[in-house]
């Protein structure tokens, strides 16, 4: 297994979270999959089911909106925390639309070309 440099990274790692929450926002898929991994899952509760995309999947869906002429709505977001441990990171997120908001976990690690999230839970609010 390779090792990384395990220095605390906050600028880094907010950098990263900062790109993922302005492409959510504007919708701008190309910012959002600089931020994600291939691999990584979308990850919520509704009615009582646990439901999970892939992140690529996502991107679709928000391409879709964009291209559907859909405004988009103006949002208030914060970084209320991040933690990391070694090439491990959590960012907790929130993101307040007018008539409804999510707060996102997102899990981070970081690859030789930078950090990236892994996954995304959230929930709405």
């Amino acid at each position: 297994m390779t090792q990384l440099a395990a220095t605390y990274d906050y600028s880094n790692i907010r950098t990263v979270v900062q790109n993922y929450i302005d492409g959510f926002v504007q919708r701008d898929t190309n910012l959002l999959r600089q931020t994600f991994s291939e691999s990584a899952r979308l990850i919520a509760v509704d009615e009582g089911k646990i439901l999970e995309l892939a992140a690529s999947d996502w991107f679709v869906k928000l391409d879709e909106r964009k291209k559907s002429g859909a405004p988009i709505a103006l949002a208030s977001s914060e970084i209320t925390s991040i933690q990391q441990t070694h090439n491990a990171a959590i960012a907790v997120v929130r993101l307040d639309f007018p008539t409804y908001g999510f707060t996102d976990y997102l899990s981070l690690l970081k690859t030789p070309s930078g950090w990236l999230i892994a996954n995304k839970i959230y929930a709405t609010h």
